[in-house]
């Protein structure tokens, strides 16, 4: 599974194992190329696909800062099933954190297809045998890119539908910035974890990671480009997230921000969480050799 989800582009494991379910026959497919292609030549498709689909998400950009098309639906998950607050996400679409593509499937299909090649789509493996975009595209119409030194390197692909995944990363995942006061930087989890942390007056940097697996590069970023910033880590109160933290707390100090067990930022905005401060205690979780739970009193 974890050779689909490199060769396909998917976020985690389970996105691959999905992918798999939706069209068995992909799996003869697999089988077939781990038979006949060589490591090296695997390589190189990769590559060469991962180079077309950077172009296909360059379009998609563009379209989504000039094409029509409702984005009701789209703002309609934000704002009324997110609780993130109507300025902080056009705030956050200035920014260029977040695009919106039409929210409508055939739409967006009718309007990527009349952009877009249907031979660079085929290249990066995103359009179907009958001509169609893929749904990993056509049901996830937010789109969040990711830059290193101002180049793009990838983007997510968000849904606003209860479907499974919720997202997926093409080409490679990646960290999102909000550029705030110089003074801290908050590291949360995603996208919309930093929609959440804004909401709660947050006014220092937002260091957003595109999963737990990316605690590692965090720590770089933050003893590198954002050194001597105080840090406070708000990252998710499941299991991954605790471990990140612990990870993170091995290499640096930081305040922990207080998450509930299975909860996330999100979470506490729509249970009424208005000030981030609430989320600190009087005594936080500084010291890297004291943290274990990730709740008050650790």
């Amino acid at each position: 599974m974890k050779a689909v989800q490199y060769l396909e582009g998917f976020y985690s494991a389970v996105d691959a194992a999905q992918w798999l379910l939706d069209e068995p026959e992909r799996k003869t497919q697999l089988r077939v190329v781990k038979a006949t292609v060589s490591m090296p030549s695997v390589e190189r498709e990769i590559s060469e696909r991962d180079r077309v689909r950077l172009e296909v998400i360059q379009c998609l950009l563009k379209l989504a800062s000039t094409c029509r098309g409702s984005r009701k639906r789209s703002w309609d998950y934000f704002i009324d099933e997110r609780g993130v607050p109507e300025q902080v996400l056009r705030d956050a679409i200035k920014r260029k954190i977040l695009f919106l593509l039409p929210d409508e499937p055939m739409a967006l299909n009718n309007v990527i297809l009349n952009a877009v090649s249907a031979d660079k789509l085929q290249q990066a493996q995103l359009i179907s045998r009958k001509g169609k975009v893929k749904n990993a595209i056509l049901l996830r119409p937010v789109i969040s890119p990711f830059y290193s030194k101002k180049r793009l390197t990838g983007a997510q692909f968000r849904a606003i539908e209860p479907v499974n995944p919720k997202t997926i990363n093409l080409v490679s995942s990646g960290l999102w910035w909000w550029k705030g006061e110089q003074s801290s930087v908050a590291v949360v989890e995603g996208v919309i974890d930093m929609l959440s942390l804004v909401a709660m007056r947050w006014k220092g940097c937002i260091l957003g990671l595109s999963g737990t697996g990316l605690a590692d590069r965090a720590v770089q970023v933050i003893k590198g480009p954002l050194r001597g910033r105080k840090v406070y880590l708000a990252l998710d109160g499941d299991k991954a997230g605790r471990e990140a933290t612990k990870r993170i707390l091995s290499s640096i100090n930081a305040h922990v921000l207080q998450i509930p067990d299975s909860c996330d930022l999100n979470d506490l905005l729509k249970q009424g969480v208005r000030n981030w401060r609430e989320l600190l205690e009087e005594e936080v979780c500084h010291d890297k050799q004291s943290y274990s739970c990730g709740k008050a009193g650790c």
